[in-house]
């Protein structure tokens, strides 16, 4: 897939470009136009929380941790795989914060889910121990630790490609978001 051939849904591009604040970093300046998903979209509720760049609004306190080599957040393909999985969870990208987890190697959980208030923990390909959390729990298991709830799962591409995997993961969120 190359980038001028990106197929988005109608959801995901409505989502995107919402009228949202955008830092452009070359001329530390903000401004309102339409951007790619490599830019970050960033929800002003507060100060702590523009500090962290993430993709989404928080409006629901999800946060999603994934990781990716040489990318702002994750690539077309997997975002448009993880807006279905939002999607069936009754969610979208208003509700979550996405962070890639590799452009903040020196964080743990803390850095995250303090100022974001995160209620919900998502770690895709981030073991419990690499996100710096003191304790570790095994994959699709729901585990509440410091006011929040966790769920580590494999990366998104596993899931995608693996019908057992798709079927535990659903199996946690379904518990996880009650549906």
């Amino acid at each position: 897939m190359s980038i001028n051939k990106i197929d988005l849904s109608d959801a995901i591009i409505a989502e995107l470009y919402s009228n949202k604040l955008i830092t452009d970093t070359e001329k530390n300046k903000n401004f309102n136009e339409n951007s790619n998903s490599s830019s970050a979209i960033l929800n002003p509720k507060n100060e702590n929380e523009n500090r962290i760049k993430f993709l989404g609004n928080n409006s629901n306190q999800i946060l999603i941790a994934l990781q990716y080599d040489d990318i702002s957040y994750l690539p077309d393909h997997d975002l448009k795989f993880l807006s279905g999985i939002l999607s069936a969870c009754k969610l979208s990208l208003h509700d979550v914060a996405i962070i890639n987890f590799k452009n903040h190697a020196e964080s743990d959980y803390k850095t995250f889910t303090t100022p974001l208030k995160s209620k919900i923990v998502l770690l895709f390909d981030i073991t419990p121990d690499a996100f710096g959390l003191p304790l570790n729990f095994p994959e699709f298991q729901l585990q509440a630790f410091d006011g929040a709830t966790y769920l580590y799962a494999p990366s998104l591409m596993q899931i995608e490609n693996d019908k057992t995997l798709k079927t535990k993961l659903w199996t946690s969120l379904k518990r996880l978001f009650n549906i």
